[in-house]
């Protein structure tokens, strides 16, 4: 995700489906740890958290981030329901 100040400010940010291997990779190698798969997803749309429990994911972070807005907690809720996961 681009941002401003940072050196990746002029990159284009990649697509939901473009880091989908990414996650699985990244769930592959950390599946013996607990700690939390956190990813900004405030400029994306609503469906795209959604993959990243298809990736392997287990959690994630809700509401606004450290250095981005998320989604609203009551649309991150919502999907974690339709998805009929557990909170």
């Amino acid at each position: 995700m681009p941002i401003p100040g940072t050196p990746l400010s002029d990159s284009a940010p990649i697509t939901p489906f473009e880091s989908a291997p990414f996650d699985c990779v990244f769930q592959i190698c950390t599946s013996e740890k607990r700690d939390p798969y956190l990813r900004g997803e405030g400029d994306r749309t609503p469906a795209a958290p959604s993959m990243i429990f298809l990736a392997g994911a287990d959690g994630f972070m809700i509401g606004n981030y450290l250095t981005t807005t998320g989604l609203d907690p009551a649309d991150d809720l919502k999907m974690i329901r339709d998805m009929e996961l557990q909170i």
